[in-house]
């Protein structure tokens, strides 16, 4: 193992390797993401298993087969290096290589990550629809696998004040797999572990302590100890009790957390986006030497040595790293995916280590009084329309401070915003530490994905049958479907207690709960239920919403007030098909609400949850411009559980060629109709015509099509 790695526990059951589904050769099935990856070969194959041993980087699974070819139908990059892990060849779409007798492995960054190892010659070629390696004849291959499962390993027990605290985040540098600049890349970054409060601190074996030689001291308060939680993760940090906010090195280098500008959460953010945007540039120079768009846009202005700074300890590369003025860099530091608007009590520490894994900006915030009003009306949100619901004997809505506090986020300038905390937030993401619990503690399943829609009312069976034909329709993935209509409340419990990865509830919801045919149905009477996720499309759902995931559930859209029926089929219809796309539920709710000043939509749970993988491993977005001169195209990206901040991504198209960090926006790019009609072909994506929502299937013509496609 080289210098910096660290050791990963065997992921057992949670991958597996099996029979293809239509093809000779293998499926590689994460069972808790509802992950595969089929692997065709040149014939039937039998699958012997290897130790995870035998390869010198983290995977969670290792087999051997012989073979004279294999395939994989995605359209990724292939890393070729020696057995000395140095870099031989990167392969890219088009390209077709032949590589003579010697010791290779393959890196393929596919559904799962995957390592190829051979000792043989080999042709491999990547096109639009594959991979492919075929070999001269029958040899003997072997492959390890690596999934980004997000699951603590275990539990750190301590007591309640925040000098316990202290202990618990200080531990999270543990499940880093490995200290050096590589651990900018997430899936070399392990879920932290899980807080549990005792009478005293205690810390499992398992745990292995990395010795970074980074202190930060911050005083003890909780909301000082959740601001640098982060950080102290991604250092791998201990945190201790101090006057002064400050991080300090064995070497006896101090940087303040304190600055007259940014104040004190502000300076943490700052140094957790720069330590970890100059590592995804140094990274560049090892294993990953690839053409970065990021490093071309400031390795002139930050005066760093990147190849002399890649092999020195974590610590040192922090000490270079904020000597470099933040504002040089800024303006490319990636968005940030997640700020975390935390409650400062104790009761929040549990939700922690899951907001963490996603290396959230964390700010303290109380809750308060706010000038939200008592009660929605339709007459206050000037809706004379039909109301989803009310019907003619149905009470009004009811006060949204009757589920607690109202707590307005100002948002920030993250793909995400969530509240940590008691009550509802307005303007961000309800988190729920059940929602995680409840993931990480979900069945085990290798079926079909299954998916309910509910239309609980008659006049509503148009967006019924809409969202019946999105689910599903893609076809590199099994799906189940069903719909069913006008259930009684006791059909609906029964729904509500099986077993099923998404619910599409399309009805009427109000103080008393789903409105049945013979009454009404409240899930605080639900004692378990078998639902995932959900999407509740009816008015003032955020409490039955909320029952769910306590009951269980992992995540789900909700409202927080009325909703105009045209608002509810149009949103019904656009959550569908950006679901189906692989939409986490945030990013879903993100570019639903385009076009519209304010969304009645949150996310409530596990709000990164997706029902299932987008085809290129990241939610994408594209905006396009036109002028008499051009037409320029904005890319997007969503960060999601399989490609976190810290992942890349390349666009191939040849105004980009280069790689860029994912999350957010990529840059605009000016092409010919002919181009952007080419690059909207390679993959179903949503798009942004003056600022309104498209859809690329439904697009033949960019600038002869789009003024008359239909809109959603």
């Amino acid at each position: 193992m080289r210098s910096g790695e660290r050791s990963v526990r065997e992921a057992g059951e949670l991958l597996s390797f099996g029979d293809a589904a239509t093809i000779d050769g293998f499926s590689i099935v994460d069972h808790v993401e509802r992950r595969r990856c089929e692997v065709g070969t040149s014939g039937p194959v039998t699958i012997e298993e290897l130790a995870a041993s035998e390869f010198d980087l983290p995977i969670d699974r290792a087999v051997s087969v012989t073979t004279g070819s294999l395939s994989i139908p995605h359209t990724v990059v292939a890393y070729v290096r020696d057995r000395d892990g140095r870099p031989v060849a990167e392969v890219t779409k088009g390209d077709e290589r032949t590589f003579p007798e010697g010791y290779y492995r393959i890196e393929l960054t596919a559904p799962i990550k995957l390592y190829v190892v051979v000792e043989c010659g080999f042709d491999i070629g990547v096109t639009e629809d594959d991979v492919t390696i075929r070999f001269a004849d029958r040899t003997d291959v072997s492959i390890g696998a690596r999934i980004h499962h997000d699951r603590p390993a275990t539990t750190v027990t301590t007591t309640d004040d925040p000098e316990g605290l202290m202990d618990a985040v200080s531990a999270f540098g543990s499940a880093l797999k490995t200290t050096t600049c590589e651990r900018s890349y997430p899936t070399l970054r392990g879920h932290p572990p899980e807080i549990a409060f005792g009478d005293r601190l205690a810390i499992p074996d398992v745990i292995d302590m990395p010795e970074t030689g980074v202190t930060i001291a911050v005083p003890p308060e909780y909301g000082a100890v959740y601001a640098v939680s982060s950080l102290a993760y991604y250092l791998g940090a201990t945190v201790v009790p101090g006057d002064d906010p400050q991080i300090t090195t064995d070497a006896g280098f101090v940087h303040r957390l304190e600055d007259g500008t940014r104040g004190f959460e502000g300076e943490v953010e700052r140094v957790l986006k720069q330590c970890f945007f100059l590592d995804c540039i140094t990274r560049t120079e090892g294993h990953y030497p690839v053409d970065l768009h990021e490093r071309d846009q400031i390795e002139d202005e930050v005066g760093l040595e990147f190849p002399a700074l890649y092999g020195r300890p974590l610590a040192e590369q922090l000490e270079a790293y904020l000597d470099v003025p933040f504002d040089v860099i800024e303006p490319h530091v990636p968005r940030w995916k997640l700020t975390a608007h935390v409650e400062p009590v104790v009761e929040s520490a549990t939700a922690l280590p899951f907001v963490i894994q996603d290396l959230a900006a964390i700010r303290a915030r109380e809750t308060g009084p706010t000038p939200e009003p008592a009660n929605e009306t339709a007459e206050s949100l000037g809706i004379d329309e039909f109301l989803r619901d009310r019907g003619p004997d149905q009470p009004e809505p009811a006060d949204l401070t009757a589920r607690g506090p109202v707590v307005r986020i100002d948002g920030t300038d993250a793909l995400e915003d969530v509240w940590v905390g008691d009550g509802v937030p307005v303007g961000a993401s309800k988190a729920m530490v059940e929602a995680f619990r409840n993931r990480i503690t979900r069945t085990l399943s290798d079926g079909d994905i299954g998916i309910t829609v509910v239309v609980n009312d008659p006049g509503m069976t148009e967006e019924g049958r809409d969202v019946n034909e999105v689910y599903g329709s893609r076809d590199d993935l099994p799906f189940d479907v069903r719909v069913v209509e006008r259930l009684t409340t006791g059909k609906l419990r029964e729904v509500l207690r099986t077993e099923t990865d998404f619910l599409h509830y399309i009805g009427h919801v109000d103080g008393g709960g789903f409105e049945c045919s013979d009454g009404k149905l409240d899930a605080e009477d639900i004692d378990k239920t078998g639902v995932d996720a959900f999407f509740l499309n009816a008015c003032d759902s955020y409490r039955q919403g909320k029952r769910l995931v306590e009951a269980g559930a992992i995540a789900g859209v909700v409202t927080l007030t009325p909703i105009s029926n045209e608002e509810a089929e149009e949103t019904g219809r656009k959550l569908a098909r950006l679901l189906n796309l692989g939409f986490p539920l945030y990013a879903a709710i993100n570019v639903a609400s385009v076009g519209r000043e304010y969304s009645n939509y949150i996310a409530i749970g596990d709000s990164g949850f997706n029902i299932v993988q987008p085809d290129g491993g990241v939610a994408s977005l594209c905006e396009i411009r036109e002028s008499e001169a051009d037409i320029s195209l904005s890319y997007k990206t969503f960060t999601t559980k399989r490609c976190s901040i810290g992942s890349i991504t390349n666009l191939f198209i040849k105004q980009a060629p280069q790689f860029f960090l994912t999350s957010g926006e990529l840059g605009d790019f000016r092409l010919l109709e002919s181009e952007i009609d080419e690059f909207l072909s390679m993959e179903p994506l949503p798009i942004v015509w003056e600022s309104k929502l498209y859809w690329s299937s439904d697009i033949d013509s960019i600038t002869t099509s789009i003024k008359n496609i239909e809109k959603y």
